[in-house]
């Protein structure tokens, strides 16, 4: 004896099949994001460097995130360049138009962004902060870099 459709039907909506979490096709980066900021003008410009794999369809936002030389996150008064939680953040939107796409320092696929030095708590003398890229489509992280140095002299 076979089962029917309809009897198929009515199982699968008693005992759903267990979904996956994750797959194969959820948006990544392939390599880590690299960047080399420029100073200039009392502003910093970030130019990342990575592959975003299986992004058509999604928005994301790339956000640099600031932190003192000990890698405590840097808090932003001033409510120019923050997160929910207040952190300093600089970020940019991203709507990728491909499946696979490599974004670049310079050219085409350039994204550019930046944070002006204000936000931040500059002595006179050498400054040293650090910052990390993190990817986010909505709520979800869909990367962390590890944290970089950024240093320049004031004054």
């Amino acid at each position: 004896m076979e089962l029917s459709d309809g009897d198929k039907n009515i199982i699968n909506q008693m005992y759903p099949q267990a979904s996956e979490t994750a797959s194969s096709e959820d948006p990544k980066v392939k390599y880590t994001i690299t960047c080399n900021p420029e100073y200039s003008k009392n502003m910093f410009v970030f130019k990342p460097v990575f592959e975003l794999l299986n992004g058509n369809g999604f928005s994301f936002k790339l956000g640099a995130y600031f932190f003192d030389e000990k890698g405590i996150a840097l808090n932003d008064k001033s409510n120019i360049n923050r997160s929910k939680d207040g952190q300093v953040v600089s970020w940019t939107k991203i709507t990728p138009c491909c499946k696979t796409i490599a974004f670049a320092s310079s050219g085409k696929n350039q994204i550019a962004f930046t944070l002006p030095t204000a936000v931040l708590p500059i002595k006179n003398g050498k400054n040293v902060f650090k910052y990390q890229f993190i990817l986010w489509s909505g709520n979800t992280k869909i990367y962390c870099s590890p944290k970089y140095n950024i240093e320049f002299i004031n004054g």
